[in-house]
């Protein structure tokens, strides 16, 4: 009797039935996609932490900006047998005064900080990459997990004080493929 249970492992394991049945290996496809973020210069692979799970990566951390988020995505979806992308990364919180703050009126500082303020206090500051502000009319830029986050980040952007003229939304929803 044991022969033939030993004989029955041997033959799953075989035939690729065993396991994660003939699907990639988590281990080795997070392994994979370190490795093509660490071969690229304009990534930082020592903030992004990888997992896979039933070949969906996994991607968390913190990056620059909108641009290097989406370039690390690519380049995890760019490795064979990638299903899908978690993408959890966040943006850096830049400093407040940079030589473009030095063009926005006084107003539209105010406004654009009472933004950023109430998207990070309500947890999608992750989902909102930039927030731009010209003459009272704010333009949220990102990309959010799904249209509710998308929903809730204009109406948090609606709700501050000052009240801005409008909120133009040209957030995305992130899909996992």
């Amino acid at each position: 009797m044991p022969r033939r249970l030993v004989a029955l492992a041997v033959a799953i394991v075989a035939s690729g039935l065993g396991g994660a049945c003939g699907g990639p290996n988590d281990a080795k496809l997070a392994a994979e996609v370190r490795a093509r973020l660490a071969r690229d210069p304009s990534t930082p692979p020592a903030q992004i932490e990888v997992s896979s799970r039933e070949g969906v990566v996994k991607l968390r951390g913190v990056v620059a900006d909108f641009g290097a988020k989406r370039h690390a995505e690519e380049l995890a979806r760019s490795v064979h047998d990638v299903k899908g992308i978690d993408d959890e990364l966040v943006i850096a919180e830049t400093p407040r005064t940079t030589s473009a703050d030095l063009a926005l009126s006084p107003e539209d500082r105010a406004l654009r900080d009472a933004v950023m303020d109430r998207l990070a206090k309500s947890g999608l500051h992750g989902t909102v990459a930039e927030v731009l502000v010209t003459d009272g009319v704010v333009t949220l830029r990102g990309a959010a997990p799904d249209r509710g986050a998308i929903r809730r980040a204009t109406e948090e952007a609606l709700a501050v004080h000052p009240r801005p003229k409008r909120v133009e939304n040209d957030l995305t929803v992130r899909h996992i493929r």
